[in-house]
C-alpha cells in the first residue's frame, strides 16, 4: 500500500476513534459509562474524553508509532505526523458534524 494512503487512512481511524470515545455510547455502554463516571467525579478526565480534539490527540499519539513501525514515516518526523492527523481529525470533525463549538 502507497504512504499517502496510509497517511489519509490513519487519519480517518483517528477521526472515526476519537468520535466513538468522546460521543457514542460504544460496545455495551462503555463509553457512556466512562465519560458518566469522569463527569461524576468531578475530574478534568471527563474534559479530555468528552472533547474530539482531546481524544484525537491522544488517538494520533497511538497511531503515530504504528505508522513509524510500518516504515510509512521515519521517527523523526513523528511529531509533526502526531499533530498533522490530529488536526486532520479535528477539521473532519469541523465539516461533518453540526455540534462543533468555536473555541
Amino acid at each position: 500500500m502507497e504512504k499517502s494512503l496510509y497517511l489519509l487512512l490513519s487519519a480517518f481511524a483517528v477521526y472515526r476513534l476519537a468520535l466513538m470515545v468522546a460521543k457514542e455510547s460504544g460496545p455495551g455502554r462503555t463509553f457512556k459509562m466512562m465519560r458518566s463516571w469522569a463527569k461524576s467525579v468531578n475530574c478534568t478526565f471527563h474534559e479530555g474524553v468528552s472533547c474530539v480534539h482531546g481524544e484525537s490527540m491522544w488517538w494520533s499519539a497511538v497511531v503515530t508509532p504504528f505508522l513509524v513501525w510500518r516504515g510509512v514515516v521515519e521517527w523523526q518526523d513523528s511529531a509533526l505526523v502526531w499533530t498533522a492527523l490530529s488536526g486532520t481529525a479535528i477539521a473532519l470533525h469541523w465539516q461533518f458534524t453540526k455540534d462543533f463549538k468555536a473555541a
